[in-house]
């Protein structure tokens, strides 16, 4: 699995040129994606307020982090509608993540 900070950044890169991204999935199993997250979000102003759901980002662990992996790799995750739509405007709001036409993102 490639180094978390490389694939950003050649999410960035690729978000940049248009270009749509392929296999993405597989990085949702990267525990170093999700701290990299955790730490951007951590020191964000209110992080620690609760907001749609009871769950508040001082809450987040390592255990946390590798039971979510895991949920994923038995596809048993399922998002919540809010944490859905938090995380898309986050994402579309820090990285360009083109549309694909045929379905790779």
């Amino acid at each position: 699995m490639q180094d978390a900070r490389v694939y950003l950044g050649l999410v960035r890169e690729r978000g940049k040129k248009g270009l749509p991204l392929k296999r993405v999935y597989r990085q949702l199993y990267n525990r170093d994606l999700y701290l990299i997250a955790y730490g951007r979000i951590y020191r964000n102003t209110g992080a620690t307020t609760q907001g749609t759901t009871q769950e508040t980002v001082d809450a987040m662990s390592l255990a946390k982090i590798d039971a979510i992996i895991n949920a994923l790799r038995q596809e048993r995750y399922r998002l919540l509608r809010a944490e859905l739509l938090r995380s898309l405007a986050w994402l579309s709001s820090t990285t360009r993540m083109p549309y694909s036409s045929q379905g790779h993102l």
